[in-house]
């Protein structure tokens, strides 16, 4: 649930690992409109502060009131129950997670009034903290009743919704007065499956993230079928490849708001924002990977702390390639635009003096290639392929001897026939967390058979012996003569062309990718990187980048953000590959656990862990045998627990005897990770013969494992001696040291997709010990510590034998144009490092006849002819679109542009007729 105090992770990666899953970095402040709006107000699409008063006291919620508001129409009305992390008491921060930040992202249109009421028991169990029963829930419908006294809400159309602990409330409020909703949408929720009759008649539509760890898809799916089971019709989105923040989904649909605004036994048809579905019951979309959106507004990033030395960024010369055949497509058309200084000349002509001024110099250019390359230490190498500059001399005035003339437009263009390389060193440098680069040399010449310059349009003369035709010859002769200072004038942008290019080295890919692989089962954090050192060598760059994480709750945010000792990660232990790889060092987890630790987040009642196991430790036949002082209590005691991390998770090498850093060996060979596949085509091998399909390597020892140790968990048991008694008494207090074993692996999902697997291996070392809660005196002082660390160990394995390995969908890194995909995944202590390499394009002859084709990359001519016998493939390994046309009879019949890393069949149409290519089913 959002941020479910000590997550309840299904395979939990130590609780810490289940921890730090469900924190999701939220924003603590709302930007409301008018204060004092009202309902006759017309509160232009405002979130509006309001409290609701009763006999505990004042209660801070929030309503959305639309941009055209009126009292004289009915308006539906949805109400929001918020997830764990939002709780308390601030008004506020339950607008910033979840479906708050889609309506503000559509505030101008949302035709809904919204209710934001907020849960303020912090304590209590996550589960029933919105159920009908509980004061908060009992709350948040009087809040409802309150909204519809003073606003015109139609009766007929109130939505119930909420995410996470929201999402059960949905479901028991829901059950509790069917009647009172028009709809239900919970999301990444659950319930009691008795209560389906009583859902039956109702219209809802639940989603459920296959991949969440915190609620796992299947508590859903119970209460789906069982609404199902007793004759309902309920439709049931379970999306794949996505975690706990379904709701990015879910929320970001505008099927969903069409669908609340005229409530169905059937999802609404067309396209949403969020794009299909994969949706089972009634006009079912079929299931699709896809990756959640993100809301336009987040909440701000408050920084909670910084952790330098975190991860490194290896930008090989191939994936520097890639990047600069996609710049063309990145640089605006207008980039390339702008003045040069005026130039200042003399001639002399007849014995005669004269001073020339060239004025109001403009230039244009066509940028067509873009390449680049790491050559030497500190030195990396730009040039771009320029075609028709056009360099216009708006006026060229001529001073001397009592002659005159003035000159109009005159045209040098330069590159008319073929691109003119513009060539320039530059060496890269950090200064105040940005990447800059230093020009450290320029080159630029123009080849005399690609330039020309044209004639001024309209001369005015004045003086003896001065022509048109005459100083129009002299004016074109002497720039011809001028070239020299031509190339020296184009070579001088280029220091103006350097923040173009640092504008976009920027890191937000780093930022996701980061967060997309980070090796635990739900809580992904908020990431910043910025670059703290650099290194240029012949094959590459190289960065080292620091880290800092958002604040788990904004609430609690530091006033400056603590700075965590450094992840160890230095230039020099980073590989000189030349493809793209993404390392950090996973014992950052340290410090980011420890922000969960000091925010006090990172707890959990046991009843709310999805695996019932744990749930003993709150029972008083299974404590019994634990603490004999059990049975001196009152028959009529209750028993409660909470699972604490209390102290952070580390990381750490599972073989004995290892070393905690990588040795200059280790640097020297790169760390290779294994493979997904051993083809590699180049430009140059394009025009052979493509290699016949080979079977992927196979790891020579599997993947490297390693270790999650959480040295302080602490399970608090207390109790209260009678239902009347309003606190409940610290009775026990347990504390274990647990170490869990795990992999990381790379998992090739059809052909395009590729994810990262973090699965858990062996069994759990735990240390246990156990005291009596301080100021209770037990009757009996004696605690078993053996059947105490056997119920916690047999707990752990069945919460990680119940869920589902971590895994985390990889795209492909985009530049626009080319493309790298993940191909290598590897845990080297102290890094865990990804790869990404070209993609390879398939072609498959899936037809009766020969295919006959050939092949250009943008860097090659035409190949030879390749013949595809049926039912064989190509593979070519590129990082770029493969231009390719098919022959017949000698002639080209037919010419595509294939897209980077996809899989095509050639093949007739399911209607018949000639064969043609098609790109595969993605399954394949």
């Amino acid at each position: 649930m959002a941020r479910l105090k000590l997550v309840r992770s299904s395979r939990g990666l130590l609780i810490a690992a289940a921890v730090v899953g469900s924190i999701a970095a939220n924003d603590a402040s709302v930007v409301f409109g008018q204060a004092q709006a009202t309902a006759q107000s017309n509160a232009a699409g405002t979130f509006v502060p309001r409290v609701f008063k009763d006999a505990t006291g004042e209660h801070k919620y929030v309503v959305f009131v639309p941009a055209n508001y009126s009292a004289d129409k009915k308006w539906p009305a949805i109400l929001y129950l918020h997830g764990a992390g939002e709780r308390g008491n601030d008004g506020t921060i339950q607008t910033t997670v979840g479906l708050g930040p889609f309506v503000r992202e559509r505030a101008a249109t949302f035709p809904f009034v919204v209710v934001f009421p907020q849960c303020e028991d912090t304590q209590g169990r996550i589960l029933t903290a919105w159920s009908a029963t509980s004061p908060d829930g009992r709350r948040a419908l009087a809040i409802l009743d309150a909204v519809e006294r003073e606003f015109a809400i139609d009766a007929h159309r109130r939505i119930l919704t909420g995410w996470s602990m929201g999402g059960y409330g949905t479901w028991s409020l829901g059950a509790a007065e069917p009647r009172r909703w028009s709809a239900l949408a919970p999301v990444a929720g659950g319930g009691d499956s008795a209560w389906g009759a009583k859902l039956k008649d109702l219209p809802i539509w639940a989603f459920a993230g296959i991949n969440d760890q915190v609620v796992p898809a299947q508590a859903s799916r119970q209460m789906i079928d069982a609404v199902r089971a007793a004759g309902g019709h309920a439709i049931f989105s379970e999306i794949p490849d996505v975690g706990h923040e379904i709701w990015k989904v879910a929320y970001n649909d505008n099927r969903l708001y069409q669908w609340m605004l005229a409530p169905s036994l059937t999802m609404p048809t067309g396209s949403g924002v969020a794009g299909s579905l994969a949706t089972s019951g009634p006009a079912a979309a079929p299931p699709r990977a896809r990756q959640p959106m993100q809301p336009a507004e987040e909440g701000p990033f408050i920084p909670a702390v910084t952790i330098p030395q975190a991860l490194y960024v290896r930008l090989g010369n191939e994936a520097i390639r890639a990047l600069a055949n996609s710049a063309p497509r990145l640089i605006p058309p207008n980039a390339l635009t702008g003045r040069i200084n005026d130039i200042f000349s003399s001639t002399e002509a007849s014995g005669y003096t004269f001073s020339v001024q060239f004025a109001g110099v403009r230039y244009s250019a066509q940028l067509e290639r873009v390449w680049a390359k790491a050559y030497a230490k500190d030195r990396l190498n730009i040039q771009l392929g320029l075609r028709n500059v056009n360099l216009v001399i708006s006026n060229t005035y001529v001073q001397g001897a009592g002659r005159s003339a003035v000159a109009g437009p005159i045209n040098v263009v330069i590159g008319n026939r073929y691109p003119i390389w513009l060539s320039f060193d530059v060496t890269p440098n950090v200064s105040e967390g940005q990447l800059k680069l230093q020009l450290a040399g320029t080159r630029f010449e123009i080849p005399s058979d690609n330039w020309y310059v044209t004639p001024p349009y309209g001369i005015r003369v004045s003086g003896l012996g001065m022509t048109e035709d005459r100083v129009s010859s002299a004016l074109v002769e002497g720039i011809y003569g001028q070239k020299a200072r031509i190339e020296q004038e184009a070579a001088s942008i280029v220091p103006s062309l350097l923040p173009m290019f640092e504008e976009r080295l920027r890191f937000d890919q780093v930022s996701e990718a980061a967060a997309a692989v980070w090796p635990l089962p739900v809580y992904r954090p908020r990431l910043r990187v910025l670059p703290e050192s650099v290194a240029v060598d012949e094959n590459g760059v190289s960065l080292v980048m620091g880290v800092t994480a958002a604040a788990a709750d904004p609430r609690k945010a530091p006033a400056t953000p603590r700075v965590a000792r450094p992840g160890g990660i230095s230039l020099a232990s980073i590989p000189h590959d030349t493809d793209l790889r993404l390392g950090f060092a996973p014992n950052i987890l340290d410090p980011l656990s420890r922000m969960l630790v000091d925010e006090d987040i990172a707890r959990v009642n046991v009843l709310d862990i999805p695996d019932s196991t744990f749930a003993g430790i709150a029972d008083r036949k299974v404590l019994n045998d634990i603490l004999p002082d059990v049975a001196t209590l009152p028959p009529g005691t209750q028993f409660s627990a909470e699972l604490i991390l209390a102290g952070p998770v580390q990381v750490q090498d599972s073989r004995p005897n290892s070393s905690t850093g990588p040795s200059s060996e280790m640097a020297k060979k790169g760390n290779q990770p294994v493979r997904v596949t051993a083809l590699k085509v180049t430009p140059a091998d394009l025009k052979k013969k493509p290699p016949a399909k080979a079977a992927p390597p196979a790891s020579p020892s599997g993947p490297r494992p390693f270790e999650f140790v959480a040295p302080k968990l602490v399970i608090e048991v207390s109790v209260k001696e009678n239902q009347s008694a309003a606190q409940w008494k610290k009775y026990a207090h347990f504390e274990f040291d647990l170490t869990q074993g795990a992999d990381v692996t790379l998992l090739q999902r059809g052909f395009t997709e590729r994810a990262i697997r973090v699965g858990w291996t062996g069994k759990p070392r735990v240390k246990v010990a156990g005291r009596f809660a301080d100021g209770y005196v037990p009757k009996n002082a004696e605690i078993n510590t053996d059947k105490l660390r056997d119920l916690f160990t047999l707990s752990w394995i069945a919460w990680m034998q119940t869920a589902n390995a971590t895994q985390v969908t990889v795209p492909d890194v985009d530049f626009g144009y080319a493309k790298l995909r993940l191909d290598g995944v590897q845990w080297s202590p102290p890094v865990l490092s990804i790869l990404f390499d070209q993609p390879t394009l398939e072609i498959t002859n899936a037809s009766k006849t020969d295919l006959v084709y050939e092949t250009k990359d943008i860097d090659s001519p035409w190949s030879e002819p390749y013949t595809l016998k049926p039912g064989k493939s190509h593979f070519f390994k590129i990082a770029d679109p493969l231009l390719y046309r098919r022959m017949a009879g000698g002639q080209v019949v037919q010419t595509y542009t294939l897209p980077v890393g996809a899989h095509f069949d050639f093949r007739s149409s399911a209607s018949g007729g000639p064969p043609d290519l098609y790109e595969a089913p993605a399954a394949r």
